[in-house]
């Protein structure tokens, strides 16, 4: 089945998949990103591991239970579980697919907007806290936050691990909260003109670090 809505279209053969309800969920990461136009994004849905494996090129066993979906953004392209896949070859709970899809669709937009490649716990950071924050709801109350002094914290160039998606989600929700996300897609666009890596931690340092020095999350 293939399902068209504005500039995106869905093939699935899922009977647990509500247009409404997930487009709505998209219409939160166009909200973020002040975004209204923009390419064509298709999407595909499988309920087997092996069918996501080979969409995003890996084998059978190389698929950890974590793994579920995947952006191409240079095409404009998501992969991903259905909720029956999710259900089937997961440790998840199959409602969750909603937040993984906008959480790839985030990254596409990221993309659209031609920010830097190499600032992947913005990208990460940004992404998660669509998910999670504004779809799931996640109170981060008592989880472990981050140190806004730590370079480990903060370094916007990190490889990736699992601690960038917990860095990542802090950081933009200390950005949100405190500076407002205006400021943090005013250094993003202010990166463009840069070339070094040296440059852009210093304007990151000047119009985020030193002034979120002292806040925590609420």
């Amino acid at each position: 089945m293939i399902e068209i809505e504005k500039n995106i279209w869905i093939k699935h053969n899922s009977k647990e998949v509500d247009l409404k309800v997930l487009f709505n969920c998209f219409k939160k990461a166009e909200e973020f990103y002040d975004i209204k136009d923009y390419s064509e994004t298709r999407i595909f849905l499988v309920n087997k591991k092996e069918d996501l494996g080979f969409l995003m090129n890996k084998k059978k066993e190389e698929m950890s239970v974590w793994m579920m979906g995947r952006c191409l953004p240079e095409i404009n392209m998501i992969v991903a579980y259905s909720p029956e896949g999710i259900e089937e070859n997961t440790n998840r709970q199959k409602f969750v697919f909603r937040g993984i899809l906008t959480y790839e669709l985030a990254h596409i937009f990221y993309h659209t907007r031609k920010y830097k490649k190499n600032l992947h716990l913005l990208n990460e950071g940004i992404s998660s806290y669509i998910q999670n924050i504004l779809i799931n709801k996640m109170d981060l109350t008592g989880k472990q936050d981050i140190d806004i002094d730590n370079p480990e914290d903060t370094d916007i160039f990190q490889s990736f691990s699992k601690e960038i998606y917990r860095r990542g989600i802090f950081l933009i929700k200390r950005i949100v909260d405190n500076l407002g996300k205006d400021v943090l897609f005013e250094f993003l666009e202010k990166t463009k003109n840069l070339e070094s890596d040296d440059e852009i931690r210093e304007l990151f340092k000047d119009i985020i670090l030193k002034n979120l020095q002292g806040d925590k999350i609420q």
